[in-house]
């Protein structure tokens, strides 16, 4: 049996709320730098805009478990997924949610998925 991370709907909304906040301030930040022309706008908003991508990468990782735990998407290993595991373990410690661990049928995940 292999495990991964519970996402349960409330937890899901939380971190879509997360990720949405993080693209609304990558949006100001780039606003902004178009705005002042400076270094250190333009320094925020590459700061901005990694603490985004980082956001959507978490969030669409959590969106699969939860459709892998409602049995929407069969089960399936990704390219990377340690790396956003261990980065969503990360973000669910600095949300205060708690962090549960279900099972997986070891079987179903044979396919590896390569991005592009």
């Amino acid at each position: 049996m292999r495990q991964i991370v519970e996402i349960t709907p409330v937890t899901l909304r939380r971190l879509r709320n997360y990720g949405q906040v993080a693209e609304n301030k990558m949006k100001v930040a780039h606003k902004k730098q178009w705005m002042t022309m400076t270094l250190e706008s333009m320094k925020e908003y590459q700061d901005a805009l990694k603490y985004s991508d980082r956001a959507s990468a978490v969030v669409g990782y959590a969106s699969f478990l939860f459709r892998v735990q409602n049995g929407m998407t069969p089960p399936r290993i990704l390219y990377g997924e340690q790396l956003l595991r261990n980065t969503l373990v990360h973000l669910l410690k600095e949300l205060h949610i708690p962090i549960v661990l279900v099972d997986v049928p070891a079987d179903e995940h044979s396919a590896i998925v390569a991005p592009g």
